[in-house]
């Protein structure tokens, strides 16, 4: 059983696959599925995607599926982004740090993020904070004038079960701290 179908039993979400597709690629002939799950939170959908590599494992493939969790919702939002830190930056940050003597953010260590009042709230909520410490993950959001859509890429494929939750459980703080945090 994969991990979306477990994940929408656990959590009573409703599953659904797609057909599988099949590429050529300069590995040979890959197959896929798309998965998803959508699980009702708080009277907020929130959907779960995933891509299952088909057939015979090929080296330079991951082996475990990326996921992608939506959450739209019917009202704007400010924009915001969460996006994991490349080497270089981590390696300037921590000199800052040395040569400043300022106090260590741990998030600030790992993501980029933009100043925003919306990651204000999240930066401050100790469970978001341990949660990306975990994790690495991008997080985004595209509004237009009526709809925002809150999206969490996983960078690294998810093998485990807890791993997944722990993504989940991302989202559902978002939707806590900002979502229900303004008056609709």
């Amino acid at each position: 059983m994969n991990l979306i179908k477990k994940f929408s039993i656990q959590y009573n979400g409703k599953y659904f696959e797609g057909e599988n597709r099949s590429f050529i690629s300069p590995a040979g002939i890959l197959k896929s599925q798309r998965v998803q799950c959508r699980i009702d939170y708080k009277r907020k959908l929130i959907d779960l995607f995933g891509n299952y590599q088909l057939g015979g494992k090929i080296e330079l493939l991951r082996e475990e599926p990326l996921y992608v969790i939506v959450l739209n919702i019917n009202s704007k939002f400010e924009s915001f982004h969460f996006y994991p830190k490349n080497k270089i930056q981590q390696f300037l940050y921590r000199m800052r740090i040395v040569i400043f003597k300022r106090s260590k953010n741990s998030l600030r260590a790992k993501y980029n993020y933009n100043v925003s009042r919306d990651t204000k709230k999240l930066v401050q909520n100790i469970r978001f904070v341990e949660l990306m410490s975990k994790s690495t993950v991008y997080i985004s959001t595209r509004s237009d004038k009526i709809n925002t859509r809150f999206t969490l890429n996983s960078t690294q494929g998810v093998d485990s079960f807890f791993e997944l939750e722990n993504l989940f459980e991302i989202m559902t703080v978002i939707v806590d701290e900002i979502i229900d945090g303004v008056k609709v």
